[in-house]
């Protein structure tokens, strides 16, 4: 379904030609926040990674347009999400944190949704997994 924004996008991007295409789809984007990256520190013993610095994780989720509907998408699927991030620095899940419940999480991540996605190259895109 066209919400206004997604209309005026399209309107814009045929002005100016670009090759652009708006996907059926909206993002969760996650920023580590400082207790991620002090359990981190906790798990190696060292400062591993400066998380003020850290780009974003970005997740795909179905497009919503109510943003009720987005912050129930995400948070279906925030248990995989969570293990996907604690996986990325520490590969033993024993040594994650047992409370792995939204609390914890939204202690760990800054959460934002997007609810428009645009596909900015003209090329086919690979899936890693």
């Amino acid at each position: 379904m066209l919400t206004f924004a997604i209309l005026v996008q399209l309107l814009i991007m045929k002005k100016n030609k670009a090759h652009l295409q708006i996907l059926n789809r909206s993002a969760l984007i996650l920023r580590p926040l400082k207790p991620m990256e002090d359990w981190l520190n906790a798990c190696t013993g060292k400062r591993v990674y400066d998380f003020s610095k850290a780009e974003p994780s970005v997740y795909l989720l179905e497009e919503y347009l109510d943003p009720d509907e987005g912050a129930a998408a995400w948070k279906s699927i925030y248990p995989s999400v969570f293990e996907q991030e604690l996986g990325e620095w520490v590969e033993n899940p024993a040594l994650w944190p047992a409370d792995r419940s939204l609390s914890v999480f939204l202690d760990f991540f800054d959460v934002s949704l997007a609810g428009t996605v645009t596909d900015t190259i003209d090329t086919p895109f690979e899936s890693y997994s």
